[in-house]
């Protein structure tokens, strides 16, 4: 956890000084919905729904290259069957994901090509809730 957070301090720090930069980055927040589920090992599930919330900052490095560093709080998860009859389980898994794309804008075109690594904290795992009778 402490690594989470001098992730996010560092981002902080780094961010603003985009501002003195010839160029000025383009920074917004993004909002979605997870649609999760796992596969494998397991019998049967089901997908479960969740919030995905963060933000960017995007750096024009010329007139087609790019990169743009996110930080996103995404919640995961799925349900399984329980070993009763009448109940299941659900799995909550909520994350920090930390992307930093790079992006080719293809020219004369608002298209572009996005590629990077980004790395995932796990924030909370066991969040176990049994459903039903």
């Amino acid at each position: 956890m402490k690594k989470v957070w001098v992730l996010i301090v560092l981002l902080l720090i780094i961010s603003p000084l985009y501002l003195f930069a010839d160029n000025i980055p383009t920074k917004g927040f993004k909002l979605g919905l997870n649609i999760a589920n796992v596969y494998g090992e397991l019998d049967s599930t089901e997908s479960t729904t969740g919030l995905a919330v963060g933000a960017f900052f995007r750096k024009p490095l010329s007139n087609n290259f790019s990169i743009q560093p996110e930080v996103y709080y995404s919640q995961k998860g799925y349900i399984t069957p329980s070993d009763s009859l009448s109940s299941e389980a659900r799995y909550s898994l909520n994350y920090l994901e930390v992307p930093l794309l790079f992006i080719y804008t293809i020219p004369k075109t608002n298209f572009g090509l996005f590629a990077g690594p980004y790395k995932c904290f796990s924030e909370r795992i066991n969040n176990v809730k049994y459903l039903g009778n």
